[in-house]
C-alpha cells in the first residue's frame, strides 16, 4: 500500500509501507504548507492520482509513480480538498481561505465556483443527493456561518 503525506515545510511524499521499514517513493515540494491531501483511485482508461492543495493556492495533482499531472491556480490558500462525484463522474470540490469554493474535473479545469460570506476554515461533504453526487457543507468565519453548497450536476456550470 502507498501512503501520502504533506508537510508544512511543502513536501509531499510517498512512502511503501509493504516493506519491513516503509521506504520513501518519491517526494515533490510545492513550496507552501499542505493543507489537503486527496487520492483518486484508477478509473476506466484512466490512472489513479494523488491531488494536493496547499497555502500558495494552488491544487496539484500528480501520477502514483509522482509525474506530476496538472497544477492549477485557485483564488488563495487551500483549506481541503474532496472528492464529490457521481455517476463515474470525477469531481473534485475545493475550499479556498478567501471564502472561494471551486469544483475541479479529473484534469484540473474549474467547471463551477461559488463565492461564501467569510473566511472559509472548514468544509465537509454531505451524504449522497441528487443523482449520488455530494452537496458540500462550508463552516465560516466572519461571519461565523454554514452554507451548504449544491454540487454541479452539468459540466458547464459557472
Amino acid at each position: 500500500a502507498t501512503v501520502f503525506c504533506g508537510t508544512n515545510r511543502g513536501n509531499l511524499r510517498a512512502y511503501d509501507l509493504q516493506q519491513r521499514t516503509p521506504e520513501q517513493l518519491w517526494i515533490h515540494n510545492t513550496t507552501r504548507p499542505i493543507r489537503t491531501i486527496l487520492a483518486i483511485p484508477p478509473s476506466t482508461g484512466r490512472a489513479g492520482v494523488v491531488i494536493a492543495g496547499s497555502d500558495s493556492g494552488y491544487v496539484c495533482a500528480f501520477g502514483q509513480g509522482g509525474a506530476p499531472v496538472w497544477a492549477t491556480p485557485l483564488s488563495s490558500a487551500v483549506v481541503v480538498a474532496e472528492q464529490v462525484g457521481a455517476s463515474g463522474r470525477v469531481l473534485i470540490a475545493v475550499a479556498c481561505r478567501d471564502g472561494h469554493c471551486f469544483w475541479l474535473d479529473r484534469d484540473g479545469r474549474v467547471v463551477a465556483f461559488a463565492k461564501c460570506s467569510g473566511k472559509i476554515v472548514a468544509m465537509s461533504p454531505l451524504g449522497p443527493g441528487r443523482d449520488g453526487a455530494r452537496d458540500i457543507a462550508v463552516a465560516t468565519q466572519a461571519p461565523d456561518a454554514v452554507v451548504v453548497l449544491c454540487t454541479p450536476l452539468g459540466a458547464d456550470a459557472h
